[in-house]
């Protein structure tokens, strides 16, 4: 079985829903959780340039992102709501796997919670390759099917519709397009005294350790 996506959200995006469950999140501590985190990984990697957010939604994340900005999404709904809370933001209705932006005009490329919705990786990643600059980052944030919560969560409730892909494929695609991976790391949620800790301390965690308990991985890369 399979879901379309566009639909669902463009009706998500209709509905007089929270922002946080238009978007495809439980709850606001899930946002709050990668907000501060993609605040924290840009203060390290990010200096300035133009930065591409791919599957941008209604712009939960924009305003933390740099000025140069601009959103990408494959529902119009979405970007309106953008718009209407970030004016001065550049929008555009396209699909992850063929982007109408310029060859290597992104400094900062980020794909949050997005991935799961494509079909076919192999063109999302060479379409994040062709965009990013050499020296540019690439920051994505995506469930990790090999976690106890989804493993357990699916055990409930059935198999997930999401199109997962796992961190060693993610790290394999990324390598195949020119990408050397910096920084591997964790959302926690529901272990949300793990992900408080992860935050307030800068330690490189154990592979094994956020692959077996963390409900969304975070790569960042670096376009070589």
């Amino acid at each position: 079985m399979s879901v379309n996506w566009k639909y669902f959200f463009w009706d998500s995006y209709k509905s007089d829903k929270p922002y946080y469950l238009k978007a495809g999140y439980g709850n606001k501590l899930s946002v709050k959780l990668r907000r501060e985190l993609i605040k924290k990984i840009i203060r390290k990697f990010y200096s300035s340039g133009i930065c591409v957010d791919i599957g941008c939604g209604s712009g939960i994340y924009c305003d933390i992102l740099p000025t140069n900005y601009v959103g990408i999404d494959f529902v119009f709904e979405a970007l309106t709501l953008l718009k209407q809370s970030c004016s001065n933001k550049y929008v555009c209705v396209a699909c992850a796997t063929d982007l109408p932006i310029n060859d290597e005009i992104s400094y900062l490329t980020i794909s949050i919670e997005a991935v799961q919705y494509i079909k076919n990786f192999d063109l999302f990643f060479r379409e994040v390759s062709r965009i990013t600059k050499h020296g540019g980052i690439f920051i994505m944030i995506a469930p990790n099917p090999d976690s106890i919560q989804w493993i357990l969560m699916q055990k409930i409730k059935g198999k997930s519709l999401f199109n997962f892909i796992d961190i060693p494929s993610t790290i394999n695609a990324l390598k195949k397009f020119n990408f050397s991976v910096l920084k591997i790391d964790s959302i926690f949620a529901p272990l949300f005294p793990l992900d408080y800790l992860n935050l307030m301390l800068d330690v490189k965690l154990p592979y094994n350790f956020i692959k077996t308990f963390s409900k969304s991985f975070v790569i960042v890369a670096k376009k070589i």
